[in-house]
């Protein structure tokens, strides 16, 4: 009897629907709502936060930029005048080495003239060659030994040299020890600074001077 009256009244019991409501309206509407506010209110207040940063962070570069343009501006033009003004010193030593190198030419040709009897036109230098000398036997010129130059012209004791012609071009006038000469001929050992003297004899060739000297060439076009 207890029980059939307890499971009776259970069975009549009706929730009252304010009640529901109120229950309703509290879990599913005010605590989320709440929630979202306080979640909106904080990302509004980090957006703002981070605009107003970047909005200071772009004041500051503006203003490092107009502390820092002038700046830079002068500097490149320091730096333009240093380089003109380097350039300019590079011009003048130039010249003057031009200078110095010019007045050591003349004084070397003058000293060159004086000690060869005051040879007339423009001489250069050529280095130092080393000297040797031939002569028309077969010895010395084993099938061309004929007494004629590789140019086509009789060879002359005192007058024709065998040269290296990608050194000294044939026809050039060369002082040697202050006697001057023509290159005429050539010849398969007389190679880069090597010059060999004609002489009429193989005697005469092999007491002739051997050696190392300075050999010099007329420019020409020059009298």
């Amino acid at each position: 009897m207890f029980a059939s009256t307890m499971v009776s009244t259970a069975g009549d019991y009706e929730p009252n629907p304010a009640t529901l409501a109120g229950v309703k309206a509290e879990t599913s509407e005010e605590l989320p709502t709440n929630a979202s506010v306080q979640i909106i209110k904080a990302y509004k207040e980090v957006k703002c936060y981070s605009a107003h940063k970047k909005a200071s962070l772009n004041s500051n570069k503006e203003r490092a930029k107009r502390i820092t343009a002038p700046l830079i501006k002068a500097e490149r033009k320091r730096v333009a005048k240093l380089k003109r003004l380097n350039e300019q010193k590079e011009k003048l030593r130039r010249l003057r080495l031009q200078q110095q190198r010019a007045l050591e030419e003349r004084k070397r040709q003058e000293s060159f003239k004086k000690a060869n009897g005051g040879l007339k036109g423009k001489w250069k230098s050529l280095g130092t060659f080393y000297i040797t000398n031939y002569c028309p036997c077969s010895k010395c010129c084993g099938k061309w030994a004929n007494g004629v130059t590789s140019t086509g012209t009789t060879a002359v004791s005192g007058r024709t040299i065998a040269v290296d012609p990608r050194i000294i071009p044939y026809g050039s006038e060369v002082c040697i020890n202050g006697n001057v000469y023509i290159a005429e001929d050539c010849g398969g050992a007389i190679k880069n600074k090597h010059i060999d003297i004609y002489k009429d004899s193989h005697d005469e060739a092999l007491s002739s001077f051997t050696g190392y000297t300075e050999v010099w060439i007329k420019v020409k076009g020059e009298k």
